[in-house]
């Protein structure tokens, strides 16, 4: 008995090895992602205001690849109404930067010249759609 007793632990034991461990929805800390959530929640109170701006762009950085792809495209669905809204000149920028972020992580070896040529298109695609 005691030997069929550790045989089931030492099982138990190497089968924690072989599990999956449960992951986040999201790889951003709490913190971040209300930051990055403020965003698109109360973009009146973030798109004016630079030292917020720099704060995503900062968690964006050490964000992975899929983490910046999903907020990218956050964000691109909600450019139309915020051009429409705050005006181009002002989320031009931001949308920019965001978009140029997120092409560094997907796109790593495209020239940067090519990258701001196509991050160009898709503002003025999103904008006249």
């Amino acid at each position: 008995m005691r030997v069929l007793l550790l045989l089931v632990a030492l099982f138990s034991f190497i089968w924690t090895f072989q599990t999956p461990s449960l992951r986040r929805s999201s790889g951003f800390s709490r913190a971040d992602q209300m930051v990055l959530d403020q965003l698109l929640n109360n973009p009146e109170d973030v798109i004016t205001d630079y030292s917020k701006i720099q704060k995503i762009l900062k968690i964006l950085k050490k964000g992975s690849k899929r983490d910046v792809s999903k907020f990218y495209h956050s964000v691109r669905y909600k450019i139309f109404d915020w051009a429409k809204e705050f005006g181009k000149p002002q989320v031009a920028p931001v949308f920019e930067d965001i978009a140029s972020l997120y092409y560094q992580k997907t796109l790593p070896d495209e020239k940067p010249i090519k990258v701001m040529e196509q991050i160009h298109k898709d503002f003025d695609f999103l904008c006249k759609s």
